[in-house]
């Protein structure tokens, strides 16, 4: 499916604000330089706080901080409750004087370019998430990032022209999208097993990218997904996929670990063919008994051997 491009998103946040609430009230809180933000209640989401500034802690009545809430703010820092559920998209879009935010462990979702554009250089980003939305950090100074091993999907442009000089990637990321850290100054990544596809330009155009270790297991790599990263020179990868810009290494204990894995499965194969032919050759195996009937006396020889009527098993 098509994602929808950042101007489509921001001009959807321009008629998407501020939708009527059934049986709802607004509060309103000070943010700053006589200006305040409002929320709906008993919903708690929270808009209107494009004119906030300055640090600002943001009252625990609020779950949900709604599309373009603080775009374009002069907010400096911000501290969020624990009550927070959702950071819908674009929610501090542009407020580049935005350099601190917490991210509580109650937020389940941050929507697509929530923070880009601001000037954050460092986020922990809770292990409530499992998604890292499309474009959330990107094009931030964001220099630090920690994710945890509860994000499965990093999303394209997550971290599209930031500042990171390394990431490390959990072991239950299993999708890295497009562009997702497009021109980074990263100088090497080391990818985990779990890493299942690398998306179109996920690694392009970073100059700086000296080294890569990808999975010997990845299923799927889109063939410029480090295009115009020049400068890499070792990429480690024993698996069977080509589409890379030099011709990978693969390292020897790993190409060991490869060779006892299908070791070890052909003769898991062998034994359970061997118990397979075993179980039928005993099904099909042919016993003898004997019957009495009086002084009658058969011998019946079968699979499964059943004396006639009348007769007894002797």
């Amino acid at each position: 499916m098509k994602r929808p491009s950042l101007s489509l998103l921001i001009a959807l946040g321009l008629v998407t604000l501020g939708a009527p609430v059934a049986n709802a009230e607004t509060l309103t809180f000070p943010c700053g330089g006589g200006a305040s933000y409002t929320v709906i209640m008993p919903q708690g989401v929270l808009t209107d706080g494009k004119k906030c500034s300055g640090a600002l802690t943001i009252d625990a009545s609020v779950k949900t901080i709604d599309i373009s809430a603080f775009r374009q703010s002069a907010l400096t820092s911000v501290v969020l409750p624990n009550s927070i559920k959702s950071i819908a998209q674009m929610a501090f879009l542009q407020s580049n004087l935005l350099t601190s935010i917490n991210l509580p462990n109650s937020i389940t979702n941050i929507d697509t370019y929530a923070f880009a554009q601001t000037g954050i250089t460092s986020i922990d980003i809770p292990n409530s998430i499992t998604s890292i939305g499309q474009g959330v950090f990107w094009n931030t100074p964001l220099a630090s990032v920690n994710i945890p091993n509860s994000v499965i999907v990093i999303g394209a442009e997550a971290f599209r022209s930031t500042k990171l000089l390394s990431v490390i990637i959990p072991n239950s990321v299993s999708s890295i999208e497009a562009l997702a850290f497009y021109e980074t100054p990263l100088i090497s990544i080391s990818l985990p097993n779990s890493v299942e596809s690398i998306g179109h330009l996920a690694f392009a155009g970073n100059q700086s990218l000296i080294t890569a270790s990808i999975p010997d297991e990845l299923r799927s790599l889109a063939p410029d997904a480090f295009s115009r990263s020049y400068s890499i020179n070792s990429i480690l990868y024993c698996g069977k996929l080509i589409d890379f810009p030099i011709k990978p290494t693969c390292p020897p204990e790993r190409q060991a670990i490869i060779d006892k894995a299908a070791t070890d499965k052909l003769a898991a194969d062998k034994a359970a063919a061997d118990k397979l032919a075993a179980a039928k050759a005993a099904s099909t195996k042919k016993i003898t008994i004997t019957c009495v009937r009086g002084k009658l006396v058969k011998k019946v020889t079968a699979a499964k051997p059943v004396c006639p009527t009348g007769y007894k098993k002797k």
